[in-house]
């Protein structure tokens, strides 16, 4: 990172907190003039929610006591707003991608907690069978020492549970595994199937409703045919291109090869000191501030708002 003199680096620092002013007004001022300058109830949802979600992490950045991690974490997060803003504003089909794609997000997420249930199951499953050969056990007579070994045998059952690495669990030593076992069963599996069926379908009325209507089969002439509807709006660009496509290969670059190495577990992040150095306080303030400023351009070109009122 670049290092300045004292002098210097607190007046970056004065000048970037400026900038950050400014930002605050430039947010309040188009979560203000959203609701009656953009017309659309979709792009205008779709602003607010992206506004306010890269706020919070821009916030982060300036706190008084951010940790590193979790300030290029919040930096990574708004360069992705960026290039997010970068394609809605150049492509012009993008929009339509991004609303496509959520719902195919959600049943993904969900079918992926599914499996992460039904895989805890089988490991309930496992330790009732242990317990009921203890439970068989306590049926026969036996003396005091006896029943004070089953029952640290039982206590042993649970703290294996807990050793285990599950997601629904943890109220099976309240519940009794088989009660557990039972509510997953009988309740939460059931409710997440039905969840993944509904989206599903929901998902497929957006199909169908797009494919009759006028603009968007202008727009991408699928001539009617719902099942083509999938096909236009799917998009399986990589981070890497999707920045290439919105001019921001080279901020993509630098950003993730300089956060990756501190994100994950690797032997450099695992040594490193995670307070930030005033060098890297200045260049994390910096970028952000730059980004963040971007973003609100090209949302306000992206809802058809004007900059100057």
């Amino acid at each position: 990172m670049i290092t300045y003199e004292s002098g210097i680096e607190q007046y970056i620092l004065n000048r970037l907190s400026k900038q950050k002013d400014a930002i605050e007004t430039k947010k309040k001022d188009f979560l203000i003039l959203l609701p009656s300058l953009c017309n659309e109830d979709k792009k205008r949802h779709l602003a607010t929610t992206l506004t306010k979600k890269v706020f919070v992490l821009y916030e982060e950045i300036w706190k008084n006591d951010p940790t590193l991690q979790s300030s290029i974490a919040s930096l990574r997060y708004i360069l992705e707003a960026l290039i997010q803003t970068e394609l809605l504003y150049k492509e012009s089909d993008y929009f339509e991608k991004i609303y496509h794609s959520v719902l195919k997000h959600k049943i993904n997420k969900t079918q992926t907690y599914l499996e992460k249930v039904k895989s805890d199951c089988l490991i309930l499953e496992a330790y009732e069978k242990k317990e009921d050969i203890i439970k068989e056990k306590y049926k026969k007579g036996m003396d005091e020492h006896q029943i004070n070994d089953l029952m640290q045998q039982e206590d042993q059952i649970y703290d294996d549970l807990d050793y285990e690495l599950t997601i629904s669990l943890d109220a099976s030593e309240f519940n009794s595994l088989g009660v557990q076992k039972m509510m997953l069963e009988q309740n939460v599996i059931p409710s997440l199937e039905k969840g993944i069926e509904e989206m599903k379908k929901e998902l497929d009325d957006l199909s169908k409703a797009l494919a009759i209507d006028l603009e968007f089969n202008r727009k991408f002439q699928i001539r009617g045919q719902s099942t083509r509807v999938p096909k236009v709006l799917k998009d399986s660009r990589s981070w890497s291109k999707k920045a290439s496509d919105a001019g921001l290969e080279n901020e993509y670059q630098f950003v993730y090869g300089y956060t990756s190495s501190l994100l994950h577990c690797t032997s450099f992040s695992i040594l490193t000191n995670l307070e930030i150095e005033k060098s890297e306080f200045v260049t994390i303030r910096s970028l952000a501030n730059k980004y963040m400023a971007r973003i609100f351009d090209r949302l306000y070109e992206f809802c058809n708002m004007p900059k100057n009122m």
